[in-house]
Parts: structure tokens; sequence; C-alpha cells
């Protein structure tokens, strides 16, 4: 069986709006991001102790978050992204991460997070970067054309039992 692997080598387009229609014209954070994780978080609930059982712990609903790290921009221009946060503290808003170039068969995110606080300062000397983790809201939704996705990776079987 093949294997499948994913290296979009450095080529995502990530946008963050206020409405999701608006992500394909909102604020490019793709040239600041350096790395980005929709990180999970599993959550429990302890079901107390009753006379006839000591107490348990069930699985809960899963947090999501958008952890981000980014080159500090602040000032640079109309699009910094570092402002862009600042402004947006506590805010909700829409986010797309979409993978491109030689990659065309993975599919991207998008989902509703809320903006934190963001840092501004670095070491002397070096690259000013920042990072960010930004709870969704709810579980971000897997974005693909499947019936593409399909024939991308079929093809790329073919490929790989030659």
């Amino acid at each position: 069986m093949p294997r499948y692997v994913i290296n979009p080598k450095s080529q995502a387009t990530i946008h963050f709006a206020d409405t999701e229609a608006g992500l394909a014209a909102g604020q490019d954070a793709t040239f600041q991001v350096t790395s980005f994780v929709i990180a999970h978080s599993p959550q429990t609930i302890t079901v107390p102790a009753t006379y006839g059982a000591g107490a348990s712990d069930d699985l809960a609903s899963t947090k999501y978050a958008l952890d981000l790290e980014y080159l500090q921009d602040w000032g640079l221009n109309a699009t910094s992204f570092a402002q862009y946060l600042w402004d947006n503290e506590a805010l909700t808003k829409w986010f797309s991460i979409e993978p491109h170039g030689d990659v065309d068969t993975v599919a991207g995110m998008k989902g509703q997070c809320v903006i934190p606080g963001t840092d501004y300062g670095g070491k002397a000397d070096e690259t000013w970067i920042a990072t960010v983790s930004c709870p969704c809201v709810e579980k971000p939704v897997v974005v693909a054309d499947t019936a593409v996705l399909a024939a991308a990776r079929k093809s790329a079987r073919k490929a790989d039992d030659r």
C-alpha cells in the first residue's frame, strides 16, 4: 500500500475576516505566519461519587484552538498582522487555511476563533517572533472538494505503483 505524505513546502494561504463570506478578501496573514496548528484538547467531566460507586471521569466535547507563530510586523503597513491581532483582541473572527502549490490534494480548514492578546517585542539583535493560541468557537471544518481529492489520490497511487 502506498504512503500518503503531507508536506506543503511553505505554501498556504491564511486569512481572517469578520464573516465567512469575507474570508477571500480578509486580513492576509500568509507572509507573517511561520507555523500553524489546529490543536485539540480532549476534555473530561467528573461524575461524582455515589453511595454505590466511586467518582469517575467521562469524556466531554473536545476543545480546539488555532495556534500560530508569526513574525511581528508592527507599523510596517496598513495590513500589519500584529496590529490586526492587537486591534481585534477578544473578538470572534473567521479564519481559513488553504494549503496549495504542490499539494492541491490537501484539504484546508476554516472556522471561527477568538482573537487573544498578543506580545510586543523580542530579544535584542533577533527577529521578533510571537505566538498566540486562538480558542475556536466550535470544531473547525475540513474544506475539500472530495471528488477532486479522490481523483488526485487515485492518480498519486497509480504513480506510486509504477
